[in-house]
């Protein structure tokens, strides 16, 4: 079986909820009116202004690269296990691309918080199995089934999966 190509975003929203998954890969893209979407285009653009940003790899958009470590910038920490899977991800798609022992480091400027990330053979492990899912997924005909979750009532998608 192929594979399609998953996004950043789509690895993100794989650990987050299925559903919205599904919707983003099926381009019903509601984030565009989403305040926490505006904060966060709000930081891109007014952090870290000296960095080349938004360096696309492949179906993937790093925040930037800088002597080449990956950066990935984020409003909180709100959903910081996912943002280290994300940037697991993009460490992933870099060591296939032969670079050696890729590096990325989270950072949270609102309160100056810093993680660096590394990719072990373990994450390669899971990072495959996820992107079988994911495809899986994202290739179904049939939108997954609702799963009420602490974060859905600050979800762009929370009206749409409750029709």
């Amino acid at each position: 079986m192929k594979l399609k190509e998953i996004t950043g975003t789509m690895f993100a929203y794989s650990y987050l909820c299925s559903r919205k998954l599904w919707l983003f890969s099926h381009n019903i893209a509601l984030e565009t009116e989403s305040e926490d979407v505006k904060i966060g285009k709000i930081i891109d653009e007014y952090t870290y202004k000296k960095e080349k940003k938004n360096i696309n790899i492949d179906s993937v958009c790093i925040d930037f690269l800088s002597d080449g470590i990956v950066y990935e910038i984020k409003k909180s920490l709100a959903e910081k296990d996912t943002a280290i899977k994300q940037i697991k991800y993009y460490l992933y798609i870099l060591k296939n691309k032969g670079v050696e022992n890729p590096n990325g480091i989270l950072k949270i400027p609102k309160i100056k918080y810093q993680e660096e990330i590394y990719l072990s053979d373990k994450d390669v492990e899971e990072i495959e199995n996820k992107l079988l899912e994911i495809n899986r997924i994202i290739t179904d005909a049939n939108m997954p089934n609702d799963k009420k979750l602490k974060a859905c009532s600050k979800c762009a998608y929370y009206a749409l999966c409750k029709i």
